[in-house]
């Protein structure tokens, strides 16, 4: 699969955030996604934009703040629609 790569710096990034600043998160991230674009041979660049998304990404993710706890733990809003992905 082409885009596994960059699925899994997301994923891993997306989890570490939670447990630490999304700037540690980076730091501790980038030089795994650097060896793993050079082992591909492939450019890095694509590598950084899917660590500065997924970092800064844990506004979508019910544990990444208190206020969205309150908002997923009513019940009145689903994840989908949180994050602007249900289609209309």
């Amino acid at each position: 699969m082409p885009g596994s790569p960059w699925r899994a710096v997301y994923g891993v990034t997306v989890l570490l955030t939670e447990l630490i600043t999304n700037n540690g998160t980076a730091v501790l991230v980038f030089p795994l996604a650097e060896a793993a674009a050079a082992g591909l041979g492939v450019s890095f660049r694509p590598f950084v934009m899917v660590i500065t998304m997924a970092a800064s990404a844990s506004f979508s993710i019910p544990i990444g703040y208190q206020t969205n706890m309150r908002v997923y733990g009513s019940g009145a809003t689903a994840s989908p629609i949180t994050c602007g992905s249900e289609s209309r």
